[in-house]
Formats: C-alpha cells, sequence, structure tokens
C-alpha cells in the first residue's frame, strides 16, 4: 500500500469514527481523483522542488506527471472530485 493511500485510510478512517460509523475494512481506492487546475499545479510545484532537492538528477516533477491526479477545468481551481473514483472497503 502506498503513503498516500495509507494517509487517505487514516483519514477516512478517523472521518468514520467521527461520524459513529465503525468498521475494521481495509479501504482500497480505485481509480483517480481528479482536481481542479489551480490544486493540481499547486502539488505539481511541490514535486518539483522537492525534486530539485533532493534528486537533481532526475526529471523534476516526473513522478507526478506519471502517477499524479488528473485535472479538470469542469470543476473549481481548488475542487477535488472523486466521481471518477469507487472506495472498496476489503
Amino acid at each position: 500500500m502506498t503513503t498516500a493511500i495509507k494517509v487517505f485510510d487514516k483519514k477516512c478512517q478517523k472521518h468514520m469514527k467521527d461520524q459513529g460509523i465503525t468498521t475494521n475494512k481495509k479501504l482500497q481506492l480505485e481509480g483517480y481523483p481528479v482536481v481542479g487546475r489551480g490544486l493540481w499545479q499547486y502539488i505539481a510545484d511541490l514535486f518539483i522542488d522537492f525534486d530539485q532537492l533532493h534528486h537533481p538528477q532526475i526529471f523534476n516533477g516526473g513522478l507526478w506527471l506519471n502517477q499524479g491526479f488528473s485535472s479538470s477545468d469542469e470543476i473549481g481551481p481548488w475542487d477535488i472530485s472523486m466521481d471518477k473514483c469507487r472506495i472498496v472497503y476489503t
């Protein structure tokens, strides 16, 4: 399980607990979130800055370009859409 999914899982578990929902099932995310252009660019810039500092020999921001979220102009610049995702509890 990737670090991003682990963080997402912990946040979902906390949210469910706060809502009074209890489950011992594991979370699996199928598909990818779609984010607004502003959020996508902000995250891309963070990846580029990190790579420039820690991995100057690689294409800066390449992992985000290959594995990052999709972006859309159809939602607000800082919005996140989960319409193309499915959360599966196993």
